[in-house]
Order: C-alpha cells, then structure tokens, then sequence
C-alpha cells in the first residue's frame, strides 16, 4: 500500500457518492480503483488500519482519511480506536479519527480541531473519550 493508491481510494469513495470532482476523474480511472467495487476498498482500508494500529507511518493516517471519505457510519468503533491506540505513537491518525468521526456528526473539537496544534486536539479527543467513556 503508498500513498496513491490510498489517495486513490478517497477519490473512489468520493465518486460513489457522487461528489468527485471532474479534475480528479483522470486519476482515479489511471490508479485501476476506479472499477473495484467499495467492499473491497473498504476491506483493504479497514485490514491495513488494523495492521498498522501501533504504527508510526504516516500512511495510517492517509488510511484512516481515505476511509472516513467512505461517511460510513459502521467504521465509527474503529476510529474510536485508532484515537485510543495511537496518541503517542501517531497523533495525525487520531487526528483523522476525529475528522472522519465529525464528518458522521460527532462533535470531538471544541474549536475546530486545528492539525497544527497536537496538543490541543488530543486534549479534545481525550476529552471525548473519557466522557463517552470509550
């Protein structure tokens, strides 16, 4: 798995939902994603996520993003998840977590949740762990 290909992946799940934007359709048709069916990108998406929960690489977080574009609400507990396993070991995957968790309409920033302030929004998903008690 590299980053084009997950980024291809969000330009899929995009197209299903009818919002791809025209520029990006090029892309996606040159990837080979374009024609798999989105059970197997989200098999794909959801193995690796799993694989890589304690994970440093930065294509965790490209994973979880790639997902929460799916806006499907059955991968809310693995996100919950990957924000408790990996505050310390991959912050911009909790990060993401969060994104695709408030794409769903659940409010973890208090304040938008700024990517360049780790310290900030890992405060808010703790917060939104403990009181969810998760």
């Amino acid at each position: 798995m590299n980053n084009e290909l997950i980024l291809a992946m969000a330009l899929r799940f995009e197209k299903e939902r009818g919002k791809l934007d025209p520029y990006f359709e090029p892309r996606l048709e040159e990837s080979g994603i374009g024609s798999l069916k989105i059970e197997n990108i989200v098999k794909e998406l959801t193995s690796y996520i799993l694989q890589n929960l304690n994970s440093e690489n930065e294509l965790l977080s490209t994973a979880v993003f790639a997902l929460g574009k799916s806006y499907d609400d059955s991968h809310s507990g693995l996100y919950v998840e990957v924000m408790k396993h990996c505050q310390v070991t991959n912050p911009s995957a909790c990060y993401q977590s969060a994104i695709a968790l408030g794409n769903l309409g659940v409010l973890i920033f208090s304040d938008g949740g700024d990517a360049s302030k780790p310290e900030e929004y890992l405060r808010d998903i703790n917060n939104y762990i403990g009181e969810h008690a998760l």
